[in-house]
């Protein structure tokens, strides 16, 4: 693989130090800390059918459904994917300081107001569920660093372990039930081997 295809939608995130998690909320919401991260490229997009099917030559995904985030696929499967595309999953440090940016501990990749049109979220008080999206779409809910879906659409593996084997997801999902999970902060876990079609991932180097 080419270098510049190696890198292709992906933006570089400078090393600092930047202010991630939050006090309260317990296991659902990463621990508040300044962390220090290093330089490193991520996708700008989460992984979508098409990109997946690139390098996974034996997976089909259904008609029409080409940029949309890949779901639902083993955690021992994504690693596959990023061994062979040269690539590995963030830790959760990573993925936070890609959403958040070093310049405040702002709640949402946009700001601290919450809008449900940045984001592929249930709207209507979350009575109403949302399907997932193609991964282009809220252009006014990107990252500083102009990463998009960091908050809705799919939820999102990490290289972050809390036992052997159970990791953390970010960024919440078109079915998240509440405001309390689409924050930067906010976290889930899940055993390696959940297999969960709200469950995606993007990429980093």
């Amino acid at each position: 693989m080419l270098k510049q295809d190696l890198y292709c939608d992906m933006v570089l995130i400078p090393a600092s130090e930047f202010q991630m998690g939050r006090k309260k909320g317990g296991r659902s919401m990463s621990p508040e800390r300044v962390a220090m991260v290093e330089s490193f490229h991520i996708d700008i997009y989460p992984v979508t059918n098409e990109k997946y099917s690139r390098i996974m030559t034996d997976w089909r995904y259904p008609p029409g459904k080409k940029e949309y985030p890949v779901v639902g696929m083993p955690y021992d499967e994504i690693l596959e994917y990023c061994r062979r595309a040269g690539k590995r999953l963030p830790t959760e440090a990573e993925w936070e300081k890609a959403a958040r940016g070093d310049q405040d501990a702002r709640i949402y990749p946009w700001g601290n107001v919450f809008s449900s049109d940045k984001c592929n979220c249930s709207k209507f008080f979350f009575l109403v569920k949302s399907r997932a999206k193609p991964v282009a779409m809220f252009e006014q809910g990107k990252s500083p660093y102009g990463c998009y879906d960091m908050i809705g659409n799919v939820w999102e593996w990490t290289a972050t372990s809390v036992d052997e084997d159970q990791y953390v997801l970010k960024g919440g999902s078109s079915f998240s039930p509440s405001k309390r999970h689409l924050t930067i902060p906010s976290r889930l876990i899940a055993h390696r081997n959940s297999i969960n079609y709200t469950f995606g991932f993007r990429c980093c180097i």
